[in-house]
């Protein structure tokens, strides 16, 4: 429908836009897997809790930002399977497409399979069945059973769609022995074939109804199959009119189960068809007495009670029957009548999102035990049928999308502040930086340190190494060169002066032997220490280059982070325009389907309504004649 493919696209946008503000099928693996990814293992979290959106928008994101790099290829075997359980069939085919496109790397097999199985369905969903067997028809062993059963359920179905009644048949050899599937794809094939035509067929459709009319598995929903079974098997042989054999089918129902109703009526019905009408009376009355009077065999059970009582001459209980099945009628219809106006109003629509309140997970359980009691009773197999509860689901999932856009819209103001805060703090800092001397005295130092290689490069070349004296053998040195000047200059050169200044010779000599023996110590400590300044400045330069970036492009950042948010607030009003058309027409669609189906009750009531009347009056007349 319209309304479902418009939701889809919503989804999409909703979830894209979680980039910028902040199925259900499983990947099955046969073997554990360790999560290495924090933000795989963050989506995994999500998808355990049932939070399918989230899971979905922590996959994008960690995509988009290149957050997943160990966990291989179950990412996005997880979001295909995730696209699927959403409907969004286009966007999960290409994930699966891609992921088994890729070639590389070697896939493992329970990839392989547990992909082609997804998309299978994906195809399967779309209506487009041959391509849905291409790929189950590739995959080979790496599906866990339940998976491989649900592949052969499928491929079953697909083969009854095509007619090809051989095939069907033949893909139930294939099933494990224990699984629930293969009753499910058994039941399937006997119903199309004992429609079919020719005869042989119809016998092989008995035959597989027979094989589950004696299957006595405990399990719940094999013994509804079973149920389902008999049921379908005694009321073939009613109409062909084998009541006794009808009976001991009917007899095979469980008294507590699904179809005790219908069995109950159908076990009247063949002892009413055998002129055994006292013993056809005993099953209705128990329906008559039974809870579930909205249940229409129960109301067909009220109308044929007085039935069987007219064939034994009972006329005055017979009456009284009609009276009681009357007043339950007319009760009836107008409890139905006022569970329409109900269900017009905006009462029945918020009783449905008071299972969700905003959450992200909601269960069929919480949706129907919020429901007024008059629904559950008269629409409870509507309300609990597949169908609906999907209708349902999808309804609260779009409720869910637009909490998630108001919550978004709401935090618009708070990244409007962060951003003019960013601002302000920018400015602040800015004024600071451009009037700290620190800055200048940066470029004296980088100055310097240019400089200094220059001169570090002469000596080099000039091998002077008197240059790389300390500061302390600097001092020395002058100390010396002073003390020889002044000895120098005496008018007395006795002895003990001439020794004195032998000596200071003698020092100075040494001292400067020992630096030119030391220069290529010297030259490569000097150069050592000059590559050590080199990376400081550098990174003073760098640093500098930064800020001076960050002062033309900071005011250009900012505009641009102020427009993205303008844009997204705008989209995000789009997108609840569509979202509030989308509610408004899965609200219209669920009032629809249950009127719909509360006007089908109330028909066939009104036809038992009239048919008691009618009888109450012809049984009346024939009562007053007698007297």
């Amino acid at each position: 429908m319209l309304h479902r493919l418009l939701i889809r696209i919503l989804l999409i946008a909703c979830i894209t836009f979680g980039y910028v503000c902040g199925y259900s099928a499983r990947a099955d693996n046969q073997s554990v897997h360790h999560v290495e990814d924090l933000a795989y293992g963050v989506a995994l979290f999500d998808f355990f809790q049932q939070k399918y959106f989230s899971a979905i928008t922590d996959l994008l994101v960690a995509e988009h930002y290149q957050r997943i790099k160990s966990d291989e290829n179950n990412p996005s075997l997880l979001l295909g399977g995730l696209y699927l359980s959403y409907d969004l069939h286009q966007q999960s085919a290409k994930t699966f497409n891609k992921l088994l496109g890729n070639k590389s790397g070697g896939m493992p097999i329970t990839i392989q399979d547990q992909a082609r199985f997804l998309l299978g369905k994906n195809h399967y969903n779309d209506g487009l069945f041959s391509l849905a067997e291409e790929q189950f028809v590739e995959i080979k062993d790496g599906l866990q059973l339940e998976s491989e059963d649900e592949k052969l359920f499928l491929l079953n179905a697909i083969f009854l769609k095509n007619d090809d009644f051989f095939q069907a048949q033949k893909t139930l050899e294939y099933f494990s022995s224990e699984s629930v599937w293969k009753g499910y794809a058994k039941f399937n094939v006997a119903s199309r074939l004992i429609q079919h035509p020719v005869e042989d067929n119809v016998e092989k459709g008995f035959d597989l109804l027979a094989e589950l009319a004696i299957d006595d598995s405990l399990d719940y929903e094999k013994r509804i199959l079973k149920d389902k079974a008999n049921l379908a098997l005694a009321y073939v042989s009613l109409r062909d009119g084998d009541s006794e054999k009808s009976i001991e089918y009917f007899n095979e129902v469980r008294l507590k189960g699904i179809e005790t109703n219908k069995a109950l009526l159908g076990i009247g019905w063949a002892r009413y068809r055998e002129n055994e009408f006292k013993e056809a009376v005993i099953p209705w009355m128990h329906l008559a007495s039974s809870q579930t009077e909205s249940d229409l065999a129960v109301q067909e059970a009220f109308i044929s009670i007085p039935y069987a009582f007219e064939k034994m001459e009972l006329k005055d209980q017979a009456l009284h029957h009609y009276v009681l099945a009357l007043d339950s009628y007319k009760f009836q219809l107008d409890e139905t009548q006022q569970l329409v106006k109900f269900i017009k109003s905006s009462a029945f629509i918020e009783q449905l999102n008071q299972g969700s309140l905003g959450k992200e997970i909601t269960s069929a359980v919480s949706i129907i035990k919020n429901l007024d009691p008059l629904l559950t009773r008269y629409l409870l197999p509507l309300l609990s049928s597949n169908d609906y509860q999907y209708k349902v689901k999808s309804y609260l999932e779009v409720v869910h999308l637009k909490y998630m856009l108001n919550h978004w819209q709401n935090n618009i103001p708070a990244l409007q502040m962060i951003l003019s805060e960013k601002r302000k703090t920018y400015k602040n800092k800015l004024s600071k930086t451009m009037d700290d001397d620190s800055l200048n005295r940066i470029k004296v130092l980088i100055n310097k340190r240019r400089k200094l290689a220059d001169q570090i490069k002469k000596i080099e070349l000039s091998e002077e190494s008197l240059r790389l004296l300390t500061a302390e053998e600097a001092e020395y040195l002058k100390l010396l060169d002073k003390g020889d000047s002044h000895l120098g200059q005496l008018k007395t050169q006795d002895e003990e002066t001439v020794e004195i200044k032998n000596k200071v010779r003698l020092l100075k000599g040494r001292m400067v032997w020992e630096v030119d023996t030391d220069y290529p110590v010297r030259i490569w400590a000097v150069r050592k220490q000059l590559k050590q300044l080199n990376v400081a400045t550098d990174e003073m330069s760098d640093t500098m280059s930064s800020l001076e970036s960050a002062w033309k492009t900071a005011p250009s950042d900012f505009s641009g982070f102020e427009v993205r948010i303008a844009n997204k607030e705008a989209h995000i009003k789009q997108l609840k325009k569509k979202i509030d058309i989308a509610i408004v027409s899965y609200e219209s669609e669920l009032r629809a389907i249950a009127l719909e189906d509360l006007r089908l009750h109330r028909n066939q009531i009104k036809l038992y309504h009239d048919r008691a009347l009618y009888a109450k009056a012809r049984l009346y007349d024939s009562l007053m004649e007698r007297e």
